[in-house]
């Protein structure tokens, strides 16, 4: 009898530390707030993703996507909780995708006997901003986030 009341205790012990930290929010510490626009050709810049990319591997980086008014606010790991103070290199993107097949449709384009071996149909991809500021090398978008608020303004041109 003693025997089933340690196994017992034992599974209790195993539940309690196997769900130690279930449903908690971790939070980064030191991460500064940090909000900011897009603008291209002087016009506000809607649905970009912005990328903070870390200038030294020191810290994780930051993303973004701006709203109807060009505005962003970054997030390392929970919604808006900005991005460690530090230099970064940015990128700034902003692609559609129209046409092409649904996963449903392209599953069932694939079962299709006459379609065996072919390729369905590609999207059409469209780039709303010039590619150079999608790449962290071409982009020549810098910014060094301080502790305290951050307001980074994205100036863009051809």
């Amino acid at each position: 009898m003693r025997n089933h009341v340690f196994i017992a205790a034992c599974f209790v012990g195993l539940g309690v530390v196997g769900t130690a930290g279930c449903g908690s929010s971790t939070r980064l510490k030191g991460l500064a707030p940090v909000e900011g626009t897009v603008t291209f050709q002087g016009k506000s810049v809607e649905g970009a993703t912005v990328v903070f990319v870390p200038a030294t591997a020191a810290t994780r980086a930051a993303v973004g996507t701006t709203d109807a008014a060009g505005r962003f606010t970054l997030t390392t790991k929970d919604p808006g909780d900005g991005a460690a103070p530090g230099p970064y290199l940015i990128t700034v993107s902003k692609t559609e995708a129209s046409g092409g097949l649904s996963a449903a449709e392209a599953e069932q384009w694939s079962r299709k006997r006459e379609n065996f071996g072919r390729y369905p149909p590609r999207p059409t991809i469209t780039e709303h901003l010039p590619k150079k500021y999608k790449v962290v090398n071409t982009s020549g978008l810098q910014a060094t986030v301080t502790d305290g608020r951050n307001t980074i303004e994205l100036v863009l041109e051809d």
